[in-house]
Parts: structure tokens; C-alpha cells; sequence
């Protein structure tokens, strides 16, 4: 912008006519001021730059007229000696002539430049509220100018009409990104009335048409009918002019239209949204795309029964395969399998959500239909655990099917403090050579059973995971192996085995699979049923949807298998057998934190190793664990862990750190860089599975066991460590931490704490044989104390889920009488 100071003026007038005068000061109401323009720009013809300052200033004083001639003088000055930028020049001619035109077709009315068909912007006043009235002589004098320019246009070569058709758009483009709409929109009608073929002009207009609806809808008190007008305006408009619209400009306005629709959705404009699609569905074939939006409007609108079509109907034409006329794939099959499988995946909640609407409607038979569909579209049976509306509909049912039967009754009050039958459930049952599942597992039921003479344990195999079509099967727990899982139950239980104790192994697939699993169950009469968590991954082996189908019928135990499970609200009472984080929401549930019965006999105190310093001297570390559980730890371990865990080898020369139980080597050491330059120097090993017989050679006769953070599981490596008197460091949030004495389980974010710990030991002789010690002493309290406490929290567990149960029936029976006195 140039100087206002009055030594320039005075320089410009000078320039313009050799005097003083004040030409610049001239009454806007003479009649001689159109002609003296005229002769002022022609004064200055062939200064560029002085007729640049002109117009500067004129524009700085309001003269819109005199600035619109001072720039339209330059369209060939710029062009020609190039002193001023081209695109500035026809950027300021088409700000200020749109101004102009606003202003004259606002406070005249009956003077506004019309366009025909395209569609005419609301002026409103607000948007002029901060610019005073021009008299009418200037309003009369600008309607005229505005006649003269666009008659100049006319007389403009075709290359200072692109550049002037570029300069509207630019203007336009501009002001749409401002949030300026109403420019917009007013800069681009003599545009699209002019130059029908001109493609930047349509795309822009929507886009000003679809903002200005926007900021409406947002806009308290704004004037929706007048926005919604001009998007009627615009599709009439488009449907004069489809036919010069090139495919590149539809497919902006089929773009906007989708973008626009999807932000109105996600707003909660759902009308608006529809609205928005409606007339752009009858231009366009290729629509699938819209679907997606339709049907998240359904779903805002909970109309589930329609978003379930939409869904559907998408999934079907993104399907790569068509088999119409023989076998076609498409040509980007790969795009249509991920867009198939995310409306797959959107329809099974829709279904979802219709299946407990109809539910709730008494349309059980539908209800039915749809919740079978919906578990055996499930990919993994993760889902089915994990996802609590999935979870709902196939409570809901497998206890209408227990309804149907007449066994959906809550079983009488037994008499407190005695335990009669206690079913323990496990969704599967580990069975290899590395995973203790079953193993702990028959312990726990022989050392129960052996304090209790009383007591009656069933385990239940639920299998739930065969309810979806394609379970995750893995050899630890297949099916097959049933006849290894009875000979390990008869060789740990014994003479109790067929007597007091007794293994139920499922089969049964599909949610009929489940309801005739719950009714076992019931038919058991269990004072508890207590059940076993463990990892919620692939292999997560809880019976979670037993468990919600029976909460309301039996009292509820959970028991971690693994750390790392998550627990819900439909618990009486959760057991910990160590200090982990409780992961989920437990609600009201009882929290016992009781280390569990697995070392109880006499033998195993026995079998305990003496303790023998001289182990501490062969400075061999060992860290173990089984399945993909090394590799993502090791894969996935920051620098800084690395440094504060590995500076345990750089401040204890000669030691060497063994982890068993990876799967890829060569993948672990191309993402650990810190551990592969260890590998190389020897001071860390890698190691797959080892036969049981050399890890037990090798940990037993380690100076350390390491349990890193992040390690769910790992119980059985850290046992064969503790009977080989072996002192191991752990962290809090992990299976090991609840049979270690305190001093040896650490934070998991005391990382620092836990290598100075590991340090102290490898060199300090007296500091080993204290923890080995400590961890002897505090396995023999465990062994002495485990067995009667764990029975305890069994019996307070059922007590609990007694109360909740009584509650429940009495607050049925009250409302029972409360509806007949009605």
C-alpha cells in the first residue's frame, strides 16, 4: 500500500499534471468528476506504477469507481512493461468490481446486474453493517460503471479474459477458504453467466453454496430457508448446464457433495445430511460411495433395520468377485476386499443393535434369526468376548434358550459358611509341553479338595470359542487332545478323580453349543462358579459368555490364569495372586489378592535346592517365555529400556544374558539394534523352545532370573528358577510377582531400580544367598497358607454372590405385588 503522507500526493499530482492542484480532493458529486478520471489516467499512461498508487489511494478513500478504471487502464500496461504483476492487477479488478456490484444491487435493489440461470446470492445486511450508505449519485455512478466494464470486457483479448476469469476464481477460491461464502458466490455469477465452458467456476459455486449451508446449520438464529434456496437454486441451475460440465468438474461436485454430507452426519445434521445427497443421487450411477454416509445417518437415527440394508447393500457392490457370468475379479479387487470387509464389518453391528431392538420389542423370533447370523459372521472369537454389544445379543440368547428349557431360576439359598459344589470353567484348556495351564489347574482342584473332604469340583471345558465360524485354533488346546487332558487330570487328581472331581469337556458348536453348556452347569447346582482367566489375545481362554449368561442365575469368581486378563462388572469377586494391576472395571466385585493352592505338598519343599553361592559366580542371566510373546517384547523395546536393562552386563563384566523362547531370530535382531551389537560381542544369546530337560540344566544353575515387564505368563520358567534356589527379579504387573517376596518385585516404570538390584546381586555374594533365602522362605509360607486362604475367598465369593442373588429375587417379588395391587 502506498505512503499516505502529503509530500507523496503532492509528487503524484505533479507528475500527473505539473501543478498543485488538488484534483485528488474533487467533489464525487460534481459532474465533472467522470470526465476528470478519464483525463487522469490517461495523464499517467505508460507510469504503471503511479497509476498503481492511484488506485491504491482511491480504494483507501472509498473511490471504488476511480480505483476499478485505474486498475482495468493496466491490464496492458502490466502486460506490456511488466511493472506490476499481471495477477494482481486482475485480482484487484475482480475484488472490486464483486464489491461494487454487491453494494449497488443491496441499497438498489431495483439496480442490481442480473444473471440469468445462475442462481442469485442473499445479500444480508449484516453483512454490511460495518460500511456506511453511498449517496445515491454514487450508487448511480458505480451502476454505470459497472456497465462500462463489463462492456470493456468485451472488447478484452481471449487472453486477458482467462486471466480475468482466473482472477474470479482465485477470488472465489479465496473467500470460500476465509469462510466468506456470500463473496463468493457474488464473484462467480457474471463468471458462469459469461463463460458457460469455463469448468473451475461450478465446483467453486457448489462448494460457496454447500459452506454457506453449513454455516447456517451451525449458526444460531441464521436463515436456513434462504440457504437451503440457493442449494435448490444451484441444482437447477447444474441441471440447465450438466451438459457443458466436463467429467473432471462432476466429479468435484460428486466429492463435494459426499465430503459435505459426511460432515453434516458427523455434526448430527442427519436431515440436512439426506438433503444434501438426495438431488446428487439422480446424476450420478456410481453412488456407491454415498451408501457409507446413508447408512451412518440410519445409525444416528438408531433406524438400525435400514442402516442394516445400506450396510448390506454396500458390502454387495464392493465385492471384488463376481460370479454373474463366470468367475470375475476385479481389477482393484484389492481396494473392494478392504471396503467389503469394512461394511461386513459395519453391518454385524447394525444387526447387532436391530437384534436388541427387536428383542426389546418382543420380535424374538427375528432376534433369533439375527444373532445366529451375527456369530457366525464373527472372524475370530475375539469378538465375541471382547465387544460388549456382540457379547449382550448372545446373552441374550442363550438365557432366553434357558428360559425356553425352564431352567432359568436362581437356585435356593444355601446355608452359609459350607462350600458343597464349586464348577470351575475355562473356555479351553492349554495342554503342551511349555504351557502350565493344565497343570495349575489340576493342582489347585487336588490341593482344594484335599483340605476340603466335603468339597465336590467340577471342571468345565466350555469350548464357547467354537460358538463363531472360525475359531483360532492352536495345538496347545485342540480338541484332539482330549483323551491327554483326562490322563494328566487322572495322574495329578488320583484317586479323587471320578469321585470328587470330575471333567466335562464340550463340543458343541454354535450358540446352541452354549446353552447346552449353561444348562450342564446348572444341572451341577454349584454354590460358585469360579472362572479362569488367561491371556485376552487369540488364545484368551475365559468363558466369558457363559459367564454373562449365568451371572444372573449362580455367584461369580474370577481367577487370573495370566496378568494381563481384563475384568468386567459381572463378577462377586476377583483373585489376584499378586500385587498386577486389575485391569477393566470391576464395579462393586470383592478384590482378594491371595497367592493360589498350587505348593502344597511336603515333596515339593523337599525337592527345593539348597542354597549354593558359587552359582552366583557363573553370571549367566536367563529370560523365559513361550510363543510370539519374546519376539514383540524384544521387537518393540525402546532405546531407553534397553539401555537401563542391558547396562546390566556393561557393569558386570564376564556376564552373559540367555532369553529362551523366541520364534524368529533374525526378525528380533533387525528390529533391536541395541541387542543385536550385543549378540555379536556375546554377551546376549538368543535361544527358540528348548527341550525341558537342558532349560531346567540351565536355569537351575544360573546366577539370575530376569522377568522383564511386558512378559504375561512366564510362571513355569520362574518355578524351575525357585526350586533350583535361584533369585529372580520380576515387576509388579506380571504372573511371576505372586510368588516373590516384596523386595524382589518392582514398578514397572523402575526400571533403574530393578538393574541396580540385579547388579548388587551378581556381585555382592552375601546379597544372593539373603534373596534366595528370602524367596525359600517365602515359598514355604505360600505352600503352609495358600490352600486354606484361597479356600476362604472361595467361600466369601459365594456368600457374596448369595447376597446378590437374594436381592434380586426379592426386589422381583416386590414388584410382582406392586403389579397386582395396580
Amino acid at each position: 500500500m502506498p505512503s499516505k503522507n502529503f509530500s507523496f500526493r503532492s509528487s503524484l499530482r505533479r507528475a500527473a499534471f505539473g501543478t498543485a492542484k488538488t484534483l485528488l480532493n474533487v467533489s464525487s458529486s460534481t459532474a465533472a468528476e467522470r470526465k476528470f478520471y478519464n483525463i487522469l489516467i490517461r495523464r499517467l499512461r505508460g507510469k504503471p506504477k503511479q497509476i498503481q498508487a492511484l488506485a491504491w489511494h482511491a480504494e483507501e478513500r472509498g473511490d471504488l469507481i476511480l480505483a476499478l478504471q485505474a486498475w482495468s487502464s493496466l491490464t496492458t500496461e502490466a502486460a506490456r512493461k511488466r511493472q506490476v504483476p499481471v495477477t494482481k492487477v486482475f485480482g484487484k479488478i475482480a475484488a472490486l468490481e464483486t464489491r461494487m456490484r454487491r453494494r449497488v444491487a443491496f441499497y438498489t435493489p431495483e439496480q442490481a446486474l442480473t444473471f440469468p440461470e445462475v442462481p442469485q446470492v442473499a445479500l444480508i445486511e449484516e453483512k454490511f453493517a460495518d460500511q456506511a450508505r453511498p449517496s445515491d449519485r454514487i450508487l448511480q455512478m458505480e451502476r454505470a460503471a459497472l456497465d462500462e466494464f463489463w462492456a470493456s470486457v468485451d472488447e478484452m483479448s481471449e487472453r486477458a479474459q482467462s486471466r480475468l476469469r482466473k482472477a474470479y476464481a482465485a477470488l472465489a477460491s479465496h473467500r470460500n477458504r476465509a469462510g466468506r461464502q456470500h463473496i463468493a458466490c457474488s464473484a462467480l455469477q457474471p463468471v458462469l453467466a459469461r463463460w458457460k465452458d469455463y469448468q473451475t467456476s461450478y465446483p467453486l459455486l457448489y462448494k460457496g453454496v454447500l459452506k454457506s449451508l453449513q454455516e447456517a446449520l451451525n449458526t444460531t438464529g441464521s436463515d436456513l430457508e434462504e440457504s437451503w434456496k440457493l442449494v435448490d437454486d444451484w441444482w437447477g441451475f447444474f441441471a440447465i448446464r450438466q451438459d457443458y460440465i466436463q467429467e473432471a468438474a462432476l466429479e468435484q461436485i460428486w466429492r463435494l457433495s459426499l465430503r459435505t454430507a459426511n460432515n453434516l452426519q458427523k455434526q448430527g445434521h442427519v436431515d440436512a445430511c439426506e438433503r444434501v445427497l438426495q438431488p446428487a443421487f439422480e446424476f450420478w450411477e456410481d453412488n456407491a460411495a454415498a451408501l457409507v454416509i446413508l447408512a451412518r445417518v440410519s445409525e444416528t437415527r438408531e433406524e438400525w433395520r435400514q442402516a442394516t440394508d445400506r450396510w448390506q447393500l454396500y458390502a454387495a457392490i464392493m465385492n471384488p468377485v463376481s460370479t454373474k457370468s463366470g468367475t470375475i475379479i476385479a481389477e482393484n479387487a484389492e481396494e473392494r476386499a478392504r471396503k467389503a470387509k469394512f461394511a461386513r464389518t459395519a453391518l454385524r453391528t447394525a444387526r447387532a443393535n436391530l437384534a436388541l431392538k427387536c428383542h426389546m420389542a418382543g420380535k424374538y423370533r427375528e432376534f433369533r434369526e439375527l444373532a445366529v447370523r451375527i456369530v457366525e459372521s464373527l472372524p475370530d472369537q475375539r469378538l465375541l468376548k471382547y465387544d460388549p454389544l456382540f457379547l449382550d445379543v448372545a446373552r441374550l440368547y442363550v438365557q432366553d434358550a434357558l428360559r425356553e428349557d425352564g431352567v432359568f431360576t436362581v437356585p435356593e439359598v444355601q446355608k452359609a459358611g459350607k462350600l458343597r459344589r464349586v464348577v470351575l470353567c475355562l473356555d479351553i484348556l492349554k495342554v503342551s509341553d511349555v504351557h502350565t495351564h493344565s497343570r495349575v489347574i489340576f493342582t489347585m482342584c487336588r490341593n482344594l479338595l484335599r483340605f476340603d473332604p466335603d468339597l465336590h469340583m467340577h471342571i468345565v471345558i466350555t469350548n464357547e470359542r467354537f460358538t463363531v465360524t472360525t475359531p483360532v485354533v492352536s495345538p496347545s488346546f485342540n480338541p484332539t487332545r482330549d483323551t491327554e487332558i483326562e490322563e494328566r487330570a487322572r495322574n495329578a487328581l488320583g484317586h479323587l478323580y471320578g469321585n470328587r472331581f470330575h471333567l466335562h469337556l464340550n463340543h458343541e458348536s454354535g450358540l446352541e453349543g452354549v446353552v447346552h453348556c449353561c444348562k450342564q452347569i446348572l444341572s451341577l447346582d454349584p454354590d460358585l462358579v469360579l472362572y479362569g482367566g488367561g491371556h485376552r489375545g487369540l488364545f484368551s481362554n475365559e468363558s466369558r459368555l457363559v459367564r454373562h449368561a449365568l451371572y444372573d442365575l449362580v455367584p461369580a469368581a474370577f481367577f487370573y490364569i495370566q496378568a494381563n486378563n481384563e475384568v468386567d462388572r459381572k463378577f462377586d469377586m476377583v483373585i489376584a495372586r499378586g500385587p498386577h494391576a486389575i485391569e477393566g472395571d470391576a464395579g462393586q466385585a470383592a478384590i482378594r489378592v491371595r497367592p493360589y493352592p498350587t505348593i502344597v505338598e511336603e515333596v515339593l519343599s523337599q525337592d527345593q535346592s539348597v542354597v549354593d553361592p558359587s552359582k552366583a559366580a557363573s553370571k549367566i542371566i536367563v529370560s523365559a517365555i513361550t510363543g510370539v510373546r519374546m519376539d514383540v517384547r524384544l521387537s518393540e523395546m525402546s532405546e531407553t529400556e534397553a539401555s537401563g536393562f542391558f547396562s546390566i552386563l556393561d557393569r558386570v563384566p564376564g556376564a552373559v544374558w540367555h532369553f529362551i523362547g523366541a520364534r524368529d531370530v533374525s526378525a528380533i535382531l533387525k528390529a533391536n539394534q541395541s541387542l543385536a551389537r550385543r549378540v555379536e560381542t556375546g554377551q546376549i544369546k538368543l535361544h527358540t523352545s528348548m527341550p525341558f530337560d537342558a532349560f531346567t540344566a540351565l536355569v537351575s544353575n544360573a546366577a539370575l532370573f530376569l522377568h522383564l515387564p511386558g512378559f504375561t505368563g512366564g510362571s513355569g520358567g520362574a518355578a524351575v528358577a525357585r526350586r533350583g534356589a535361584i533369585p529372580i527379579l520380576t515387576f509388579n504387573h506380571s504372573d511371576v510377582s505372586g510368588r516373590q517376596p516384596p523386595e524382589t518385585v518392582f514398578e514397572v516404570d523402575n526400571i533403574a531400580g530393578y538393574a541396580d538390584m540385579a547388579v548388587r546381586l551378581l556381585l555382592d555374594r552375601d546379597q544372593w544367598v539373603r534373596i534366595a533365602q528370602r524367596q525359600i522362605a517365602h515359598t514355604e509360607w505360600i505352600r503352609e497358607t495358600s490352600v486354606q486362604g484361597f479356600h476362604a475367598c472361595l467361600l466369601e465369593a459365594a456368600q457374596l454372590g448369595q447376597n446378590r442373588l437374594t436381592a434380586i429375587v426379592g426386589a422381583n417379588s416386590e414388584a410382582e405385588t406392586a403389579n397386582m395391587h395396580q
